[in-house]
């Protein structure tokens, strides 16, 4: 999924992301396909 990260909380390992259709979605940690670093925008 491709998106813009509205928040990531990197201590509870999850955040909140709207996707390129204009929904937005939950995401833990678990859901990444590699390790980044998340950052707003």
């Amino acid at each position: 999924m491709r998106g813009e990260v509205l928040h990531y909380d990197e201590d509870q390992g999850f955040g909140f992301i709207t996707g390129a259709d204009g929904n937005r979605y939950t995401f833990a940690r678990e859901d990444l396909r590699r390790e980044a670093s998340m950052a707003r925008g």
